[in-house]
């Protein structure tokens, strides 16, 4: 009121301001709030684009532009996660994604990376072991097939499950053996 009468009073002057000032620290609170909510929830476009919004309103404002550098830092991070992820480097995902879940805890992004990276791992473990036994069940029936334990090699190439492909190859390969020695050996005639 005091302005209708007076624009240059200093109080109503002063008042204005801090109003002015006021309103602008709540609209910033409520972009940090809204930004730092996206980017826990991994959705970093809409973070970004909040950030925008403050940084049009408030372009100094330090809580902004520290959450843009945040958001970018997450990107960066992020970015390389999944570089190492489709690189199949799974272990160097983890990493990745550590040291972004150390700057965002709750980054529902990483953590999802994370755990398919887990999984992977755990995953190409089992195929090894597979592989392993695979290869080591063979052996066994080679060793038994060359003894002449023919039935028992075969046997045991056919107790191994789930099937796995160096098993199945192997015991069509003893199995053409085995024919092959069945066959009783044909006498072509001498040319005359």
């Amino acid at each position: 009121q005091a302005l209708l009468f007076d624009t240059e009073h200093p109080l109503g002057l002063q008042l204005m301001d801090e109003i002015a000032a006021e309103e602008e620290r709540r609209q910033i609170a409520a972009f940090v709030t809204s930004a730092r909510t996206e980017l826990q929830a991994g959705h970093l476009d809409a973070a970004e684009r909040i950030v925008s919004e403050a940084l049009q309103i408030a372009p100094q404002a330090a809580e902004i532009l520290q959450l843009r550098e945040t958001i970018e830092t997450t990107k960066d991070m992020l970015r390389r996660a999944r570089a190492r992820f489709s690189e199949g480097s799974f272990e160097g995902a983890i990493r990745a994604v550590g040291e972004l879940l150390a700057i965002d805890p709750g980054n529902a992004n990483a953590l999802d990376l994370q755990t398919r990276a887990q999984e992977a791992i755990e995953a190409r473990e089992k195929r090894a072991e597979r592989d392993a036994a695979a290869q080591a069940v063979v052996a066994e029936a080679r060793a038994l097939f060359d003894q002449g334990d023919k039935d028992s090699a075969i046997a045991k190439l056919e107790g191994f499950t789930p099937p796995h492909d160096l098993v199945s190859g192997f015991l069509a390969s003893l199995r053409g053996e085995q024919v092959a020695e069945a066959l009783p050996d044909v006498v072509t005639p001498a040319p005359a």
